[in-house]
């Protein structure tokens, strides 16, 4: 009897296709497994290379503002020095103003005076000029009067004109005797023309009015060294002295004595 049973040989087509796929899968796993690690890893990575950069920038900007800071601040430095120097100039110029201006009111008197002087003698005439004066100073006291007239002969004489000088003291003298100055004054006058011992006299009628005159008894030190008297010149210098130790010309006389010829 013939049977139908068949032996099959068993499949391994399947198993084996199995057996291939496996390790395919596998590494899929693994893959998709670490794939998200891998992202994050990569996401941490560009997040920190950010915070760097990001750090890098702001320690850029930091040291900028710094740099800024200083610069500002050495500004602010210059500036306030340039104001110091600003307000020292002011001061100055001010100062130099102020100084400009007394000189101008200084100048101003003084033309004034040499306009009033110019005024008085304007005629050369000694006697019209001392009326002119008498008239000018008639309410005032005799010694007042003496020292007006003193004065406006100084100024004769330091102006050259010797005529009116010697009127003017001569009747300054008169209003008041007891004047030093004027007699004094007469003494340079007459030096001036070179009447040495002329000049002696009225140089010692002032110091014998008022023998605390410096001025007289320097002059009669001095005339007495023209007149080639140097004993006596020597006695009138130390009387000067005397008088004010520390009068410089008188001093000064003194050294030429004892300088050797």
């Amino acid at each position: 009897m013939e049977t139908n049973d068949r032996t099959e040989p068993p499949r391994h087509s399947d198993s084996h296709q199995l057996g291939q796929s496996w390790p395919s899968q596998r590494w899929r796993l693994f893959v998709l497994s670490w794939l998200p690690v891998s992202i994050a890893l990569a996401a941490g990575s560009y997040v920190l290379w950010a915070i760097e950069a990001k750090r890098a920038e702001l320690t850029d900007v930091s040291a900028r503002l710094s740099e800024t800071r200083h610069r500002l601040q050495a500004e602010e430095a210059q500036r306030e020095k340039l104001d110091a120097e600003k307000q020292y100039l002011q001061k100055e110029v001010w100062q130099r103003e102020q100084a400009v201006r007394d000189r101008e009111a200084a100048i101003a008197a003084l033309q004034q005076r040499q306009a009033e002087l110019a005024k008085a003698l304007d005629l050369k005439d000694p006697e019209a000029v001392l009326k002119r004066l008498k008239e000018q100073f008639a309410g005032a006291r005799a010694d007042e009067r003496a020292d007006m007239l003193f004065r406006r002969g100084k100024d004769a004489y330091d102006a050259g004109d010797l005529d009116v000088a010697e009127r003017l003291f001569l009747e300054s003298s008169r209003e008041d005797p007891s004047f030093a100055p004027p007699r004094n004054g007469m003494g340079l006058v007459e030096a001036k023309r070179g009447h040495l011992s002329v000049a002696e006299r009225y140089y010692k009628s002032a110091v014998g009015v008022n023998p605390r005159y410096v001025y007289g008894w320097y002059n009669l030190a001095n005339v007495n060294l023209l007149l080639k008297q140097p004993a006596r010149a020597r006695e009138y210098a130390e009387r000067a002295l005397t008088v004010d130790p520390e009068y410089a010309p008188a001093k000064d006389l003194m050294r030429r004595l004892d300088t050797p010829r």
